[in-house]
């Protein structure tokens, strides 16, 4: 009797459990909020570090002029020199962007330490690099610095945008010339020495560039670009005593290739 009543009990408890799982609701899942996309402004001031590399050339004219009985000579020179170094740098600016476009205005500064040099003859009867009795001249420039305030119109694909560059530029060039007239003088002046002088300019020019900017999030972006400047010195007066040596360079220029990394 036991038996039956024990089975009757847990069929009973098997069926009241069964419809208590049938009376609950069914089972609902969320789905997940789709991420967002993140979206890239350009509008904005940034300031950022640059370094990259440099290759500068020199063209123009250099002239030796002296009084060889009672006739003014001259002896002018055709001269162009080129050598490559690398810089590095700061710069900042300001991005303001309408649609798909984006305008700007950029200013930066960059140390370099580029070098060229070149020997002359001083008068025909000289040899260009070595006395053989009327002396040569050595001439050397080094560019310690540029500069440049420049405006910038790019095109932006989301976190992309290439864009073109122009404006003014500044250069610091350290000039000297050497005279080495040891054996009978330069040219036909019979003063012997061997004497450099040495000055320091700052040339005014314009530059003008390319290149392609990527965010890497949205407070950092990387952009290489390649710009090229040009820019004039000024007339040089004589230099020795009873020696002329003068040098009008035409033109000076400067292509320079770069990477920048800014924060906005």
């Amino acid at each position: 009797m036991k038996k039956h009543v024990l089975a009757a009990i847990a069929a009973s408890s098997l069926f009241a459990g069964t419809a208590s799982a049938a009376d609950l609701p069914a089972r609902t899942y969320t789905k997940a909020p789709p991420a967002v996309a993140v979206a890239y402004d350009w509008t904005g001031f940034y300031i950022g570090g640059n370094v990259g590399g440099i290759w500068q050339d020199n063209s123009g004219a250099t002239n030796f002029i002296e009084t060889r009985v009672g006739r003014l000579l001259t002896n002018p020179q055709n001269d162009s020199i080129s050598n490559g170094a690398v810089f590095g740098g700061v710069h900042a600016g300001y991005n303001w962007q309408v649609t798909q476009w984006v305008f700007g205005v950029e200013a930066d500064w960059d140390w370099t330490g580029v070098k060229n040099s070149f020997c002359r003859q001083t008068d025909t009867f000289s040899l260009p690099c070595a006395d053989n009795r009327d002396g040569f001249l050595t001439y050397s420039e080094k560019t310690e610095w540029l500069a440049s305030v420049r405006g910038r119109l790019g095109f932006a694909w989301d976190r992309v945008m290439v864009y073109a560059t122009g404006g003014a530029a500044w250069g610091d060039v350290k000039t000297s010339i050497n005279a080495n007239c040891l054996l009978l003088g330069c040219g036909n002046s019979f003063l012997q020495l061997n004497q450099t002088v040495s000055f320091s300019d700052t040339r005014t020019g314009w530059v003008a560039g390319a290149g392609i900017e990527t965010m890497l999030t949205p407070n950092w972006c990387c952009a290489p670009s390649i710009c090229t400047t040009t820019w004039a010195a000024p007339t040089m007066p004589p230099f020795f005593p009873r020696v002329s040596m003068r040098r009008r360079l035409l033109r000076g220029h400067a292509a320079s290739s770069m990477t920048r990394f800014a924060l906005a």
